[in-house]
Formats: structure tokens, C-alpha cells, sequence
């Protein structure tokens, strides 16, 4: 085995063909699908309508000719001078080549065919290429002129190298399509840590043509192996190399796109997102300073007000409480421009239109961090989440807040939680236990004969209808009041539906009408569920707050999914309160609103008074304060964080990029960045701001025992 992968037969003169074929077989077909991977991740995540690669090279461009000709000389000079110029052109050839017959291709083949190649797509594999053809050339001397043991580990180092290469990307490719973002060095090690709990996420979009792309790492590296150990390859290479002008040209024909594509200057327009879609941005990611770490939250002792203080907070019963039954509905990935309330030409949700008229409809409902098990916690504890991708919330005891389920079981409530997702992924049942349900049923608590799997967590929205109605047929013939919370799955990715339901034409991109008609099943599981209330003449009785817990983005920004985006297509859900006989008439609630006002307003609709704590969230009933701040959080809060005041939205990137303002009353689609025509003063005061809040939060979750004179509400 040793001789086999760690030696060449019998050495040939210096600089042989040997080692130049090893490295060229190993390294071209790796950088060729490496190259490949890195245009699919892109084209995953980029939006629509960029500027194609050809445009950029017959367009009037100086410099291009520059590097065009350096190129060709270089190549023309390296074929017939020394041997160790010819060996190292040679090998990094090869790299060269894939790379450039890719891009010659995007210029010659009809766009249908290669319209994903574009500028941008090769903005975030120009570092890779580099990274590519300094690992060529420094496996070409290395292998050249170590003996010994030094040569046998620069061999062992290569076989094991190139496959890791290959893997990565695919890794991360896996968690594009099914998380909707690229990963970074946090985000990498969350992934290794909780591999168990994404694996099934990630074998979602496994199919034969991803299985077949994991096998070729393996062939790659033992292709040059079994080349090296034939009679006829060995013939070849012992004779003398030959030069011709024409091969020659051909090598630097095919390079020449990509060495221009190298020295261009980077794109001003490459979104945040994918920056990392590279070595060198997945190193770069590792080595961003974190403004916050856990371990020192405690040696601040800035007299600055904490977010919130909900450990001893109570509902305390008024003169005017009332034992209503309350269900939260929560829409998993639904987005308010998307609905028929809010964008009535659009029919995807008839039924929750027909609601709407009846109800009170926020007009402005925005997440908090649009990620699912986060979004919980402002929802139903009416607090921020923890602002990393560290999964704290399900840590038992670790909980800084009291639930609504533990705030209203004191009162008599029972409380339960039912959802189609499984529960295994990040620990939501813990999650849930932490939050005070009593009855916690995920995928695994259903009989499935009859429906289907929607997606990667679960299947479809009706499983959980009937044992839920049993569950409440338990509770009211026992005259208790109940809290009951429903968590939908349809509308998550990959937008699956029944077999059996008839998707209609909402759209003509294909993923987005998949949505929007996975939507339109969600709505009607929402007809079914306020059917089975009415015949228990239960709707009179029973408080429904409707709420999204993020929405989905598709490209309107470049980004795709929710993950850790913050423009409003991720963010803006929507939101209703129902009671035929508390709202008799439909109403519109006005104002930035946020998910931690769902734990007021329920307080507020039962008669409760709050005491013992506080909390950041208005009731839905209130007129919102002047001047009232709602912020958003990229799941990871170093990467993004977002205020908005009045009709001003705020981006802050850590200083990494410049922060952007949109003005979302009259640009409600963040086209227009208005922050260069802010005061500087204005940004500062919103950065700190976001920091504070930021620190604050972390400070709640990360400090065992706030200082008291602390814990003031903002």
C-alpha cells in the first residue's frame, strides 16, 4: 500500500513527467469542480439579471489586453526554456485550463445554457483559483526535489488534501440549498458540532447526482495512481518533452479568460452573503474578532438598562380578567407580501383574507431574527433570542424568561404545543419545555396513514388536526381554560405539497410558485382548524393571534431563504387578532410592531396586570410610543444587525461594510440607500444603539445574576 500511494517507479531525471502528471491529474479535475461547485453555490444564492462574463471581455477594456499579453508571452517563453519553468507552467496549466474552457464557454454557449456564469459568480472563486495554483506549484517543487520521508509525507499530504477540497464545498453547497445561507467559520463549527441533528437536513437534497459527487474526491486522488502504474504511461514519460507552438496556444488560449477575470478589480456589487463562498473567506471568517465573548459579559459594569428582566415576572388577575382559551398560530416562512390581506391582487390565502375582514390586521409585524426556534422565544416569551447560532435557548435552566404557557398555568391553564416538525432538530422540545408547555407533539406523536412528508422536518400541516382537537375535546370536558400553540411546516423549504392538492399558477419562477402554493395549503389547514373550532363552539370563547415567525426571501436582495437575512421580504409576516366578540368589527393596527408584542397583548386581552419583571414588547392595543425602536438580528448577531425608527430601517454590518438606510414608506422594497445623505452623527448614535442592545442581550443570557440596578426596560 505504501509503494503504491507514497512513491513513483524508478526516478527519472529531474523535474520528471511523473510528478507533473500526478499533480495534473490530481489538481485539474479538482480546481475544474471546485470551479463548478463554487458557480452553483453563487448562482444559488445570487439574484437575477447580473452582467455576463462576455460582455466584461469584448467590451473596451485596457487593462485586459495587458494581462492578455503578459499571458501569452509568459506561456510562449515557458515552453522552451529551462526544465523547472516547463514543469511548473506544466502543472499550473492544468489548473488554468478547466478554469478557462469554463469561462470561454459562458461566451460562446447560449445563455439558457450558461446565463449563471456571470462577473459576480467568479468574484467569489478568485481567491480559490489562487489558493489552487499556489498549491500546484507548491506540490510541484516540493514533490520534485524532497526525498525520502519529506517526499513521502508531501505525497501522503496531497492525496489527503484533495479530496478535503472537494468536500467542503460540497458541504457547503448542502447547506445552501437546504438553509438558505453560506456558511462561515461559526457557522462551520456549529455544523460539526451538531452534524447529527443537520445530517437529515442536509440528505434532503441527496440525490444520484450528489452521490456521485461525493464519490469523486475518491477518484480523483487514485487516479493518478493507476496512470502512474502502467507500462504504456511510463514509456511516455520517459521520453524527452516535446515543444510545439500550437499546444502552446491552445494552453494559453483557454487560460486567458480566467488570468483576465484574476486581475480584475473586485465587484462593488457582491452581497455580504457571499463573501465566504471561498478558502479565503472561510479564513477570514475564523479570524474576525467577535465583539462579544461570553466569558467576559460579566466584567461590564456599565450602568446601561438591560433589554428585558422576565425570571420573576407574574400575571396578576384585575377586576377585568377573563379565562378566554388563547391559540397562537404560528405561519412557518410566511411572508406578508405574499398573503392576500396584505397584497390583496395575489390569492394565495383566501381564507385568512376572509379572516382578516373579521379581525384586527397588524399592518407591520416584523421578526425578530428570522430563524425559526429563535423566533419562538419573542413570540411566547415575549423577550429576544440569544443572538448567536449557539442553540442556548434549549438549554435547560439557562432560559432567562418566563414563558407564556408558565405565566398562565398558575391561572389554571393547560398548555400544549403541536407542530409537524420533528422535535430532534436543535432541541425544540427542550426549547419548548423551557418555555412552560406542559404537552409538547412533534412528527413522531401522529399516525401518518394518509398523509405525506412535505419536507426534511415533517409532514403535512393536517397530521397534527385531529390529535390536537382531541387533546382540546380532553381539556374543555374537564371546564378548563387552555393555551394552545400550533407551529405550521408546509410553507418551509423545499415548499413541498400533498400529492393529492391541485397547485395552481401564482408565479412563474418555479421555486416561488411552489411557495405560494404551499402557502395556499397552509391556508387551508387554517380553514380546517377554525372549521373544528365552530363546530365545538369554541371561536367565541377562544382569543387566535395569527402570527409568521419569519418570512422568505427569493432573491430580491441577492439572498435566498431567511438564515440570517434581514430585508423585509425575511422579516415583515403577518399578524392578526380574532375574537368575534371581543373585535366584532375589523380594525387595522398601525406602527412598527414587533413579536415580543404578542405577550402583552395577551395579557392585556385576558385582564392580567404584569408585575415582577420587564419586558421590551407594547401591547397590540396600544398606540405605539413615539419614538419606539424595533430591532432585528442576523441569527448570528456579528453578522448584521437592523433598527428601524418611524420610516427609517437601519443596516449595520460590524463595521465590515457601510451601514445602509432605507426609508420603507416610500421605498418599501429597500431600493434606495439613503445613508449618505444622513448626518454621520445620525449613524453613530443608531451603531451604538444596535451595540448596546446587542450587549444587553447577550449580557441577559450569558451573566448568571444581572446587576439589579440593571433591569430597566428600554
Amino acid at each position: 500500500m505504501r509503494h503504491l500511494f507514497f512513491s513513483d517507479p524508478e526516478p527519472l531525471p529531474a523535474l520528471s513527467r511523473p510528478t507533473v502528471l500526478r499533480i495534473g491529474l490530481l489538481f485539474a479535475p479538482t480546481a475544474f469542480l471546485l470551479l463548478l461547485l463554487r458557480l452553483i453555490q453563487h448562482a444559488t444564492l445570487a439574484a437575477p439579471g447580473q452582467p455576463a462574463i462576455g460582455s466584461l471581455l469584448t467590451g473596451p477594456a485596457p487593462p485586459l489586453f495587458f494581462v492578455l499579453f503578459v499571458t501569452i508571452s509568459l506561456g510562449l517563453w515557458a515552453t522552451h526554456t529551462w526544465p523547472f519553468i516547463r514543469a511548473v507552467w506544466l502543472s499550473a496549466g492544468t489548473v488554468l485550463l478547466g478554469a478557462g474552457l469554463t469561462i470561454w464557454a459562458s461566451i460562446l454557449l447560449p445563455p439558457w445554457l450558461t446565463g449563471w456564469l456571470t462577473r459576480e459568480a467568479f468574484e467569489v472563486v478568485r481567491w480559490d483559483l489562487l489558493v489552487m495554483l499556489f498549491l500546484t506549484l507548491a506540490f510541484a517543487l516540493w514533490l520534485e526535489y524532497a526525498r525520502g520521508w519529506r517526499r513521502t509525507l508531501g505525497l501522503g499530504l496531497l492525496h489527503v488534501l484533495v479530496p478535503l477540497l472537494i468536500l467542503l464545498p460540497l458541504f457547503e453547497l448542502s447547506v445552501i440549498r437546504t438553509m438558505g445561507t453560506a456558511l462561515d467559520g461559526s457557522m462551520l463549527l456549529y455544523s460539526i458540532r451538531h452534524l447529527n441533528e443537520l445530517t437529515p437536513v442536509i440528505a434532503s437534497e441527496a440525490g444520484p447526482v450528489q452521490v456521485g459527487l461525493l464519490l469523486l474526491p475518491l477518484v480523483i486522488t487514485l487516479a493518478p495512481l493507476a496512470v502512474l502504474r502502467r507500462s504504456a504511461a511510463r514509456a511516455r514519460m520517459a521520453e524527452p518533452p516535446a515543444w510545439s507552438l500550437k499546444k502552446t496556444g491552445r494552453v494559453v488560449g483557454a487560460a486567458l479568460p480566467l488570468a483576465a477575470l484574476l486581475a480584475l478589480p473586485p465587484s462593488a456589487t457582491l452581497p455580504p452573503t457571499h463573501r465566504t463562498i471561498s478558502y479565503a473567506g472561510m479564513a477570514h471568517s475564523f479570524l474576525e474578532a467577535a465583539p462579544w465573548e461570553p466569558d467576559r459579559l460579566a466584567d461590564h459594569v456599565d450602568p446601561t438598562a438591560l433589554p428585558f428582566d422576565t425570571r420573576h415576572l407574574r400575571f396578576v388577575p384585575t377586576d377585568s380578567t377573563r379565562h378566554l382559551n388563547v391559540v397562537v398560530v404560528i405561519l412557518e416562512s410566511v411572508r406578508s407580501r405574499s398573503t392576500t390581506p396584505y397584497e390583496p391582487g395575489l390569492a394565495t390565502t383566501p381564507f385568512l383574507n376572509a379572516l382578516a375582514r373579521q379581525a384586527l390586521l397588524v399592518e407591520q409585524m416584523y421578526a425578530v431574527v428570522s430563524y425559526t426556534n429563535k423566533a419562538l422565544i419573542p413570540i411566547l416569551a415575549g423577550v429576544y433570542p440569544e443572538l448567536s447560532r449557539e442553540n442556548v435557548e434549549a438549554t435547560p435552566g439557562a432560559f432567562p424568561a418566563a414563558g407564556l404557557p408558565h405565566l398562565l398555568r398558575p391561572h389554571g391553564y393547560r398548555t400544549a404545543f403541536f407542530t409537524p416538525a420533528k422535535m430532534s432538530f436543535e432541541r425544540k422540545d427542550q426549547i419548548l419545555h423551557n418555555l412552560g408547555f406542559e404537552t409538547i407533539r412533534g412528527d413522531a406523536a401522529y399516525l401518518k396513514e394518509g398523509f405525506h412528508v412535505t419536507n426534511y422536518f415533517g409532514y403535512e400541516d393536517r397530521v397534527m388536526l385531529a390529535p390536537s382537537m382531541a387533546w382540546i375535546d380532553e381539556v374543555t370536558a374537564r371546564g378548563e381554560p387552555f393555551f394552545l400553540s400550533y407551529l405550521t411546516l408546509s410553507t418551509h423549504h423545499p415548499y413541498e405539497t400533498p400529492p393529492t392538492f391541485r397547485k395552481k399558477p401564482f408565479a412563474d419562477d418555479p421555486r416561488l410558485n411552489d411557495y405560494l402554493n404551499a402557502m395556499h395549503y397552509t391556508d387551508a389547514f387554517l380553514e380546517d382548524l377554525f372549521d373544528a373550532f365552530a363546530r365545538r363552539d369554541l371561536l367565541a370563547s377562544t382569543l387566535f393571534v395569527i402570527v409568521g415567525d419569519h418570512g422568505e426571501a427569493f432573491g430580491e436582495h441577492g439572498e435566498l431563504l431567511h438564515g440570517d437575512v434581514l430585508w423585509d421580504e425575511a422579516i415583515h409576516t403577518p399578524a392578526l387578532l380574532y375574537n368575534p366578540v371581543l373585535f366584532p368589527h375589523a380594525g387595522r393596527i398601525a406602527g412598527n410592531r414587533s413579536q415580543v408584542d404578542v405577550l402583552p397583548t395577551i395579557a392585556e386581552v385576558l385582564g392580567y396586570r404584569i408585575e415582577g419583571g420587564s419586558y421590551p414588547g407594547v401591547s397590540l392595543l396600544q398606540p405605539v410610543p413615539d419614538g419606539r425602536v424595533v430591532y432585528h438580528s442576523a441569527r448570528h448577531g456579528n453578522q448584521a444587525l437592523a433598527l428601524r425608527q418611524d420610516s427609517l430601517k437601519f443596516f449595520y454590518y460590524d463595521r465590515r461594510r457601510p451601514m445602509q438606510v432605507f426609508d420603507i414608506h416610500n421605498d418599501p422594497f429597500e431600493r434606495r440607500d439613503l445613508a449618505a445623505q444622513l448626518d454621520p452623527d445620525v449613524l453613530k448614535s443608531v451603531e451604538l444603539n444596535l451595540l448596546l442592545w446587542r450587549r444587553g442581550v447577550q449580557q441577559i443570557y450569558h451573566t448568571s445574576k444581572p446587576r439589579a440596578e440593571q433591569l430597566a426596560a428600554r
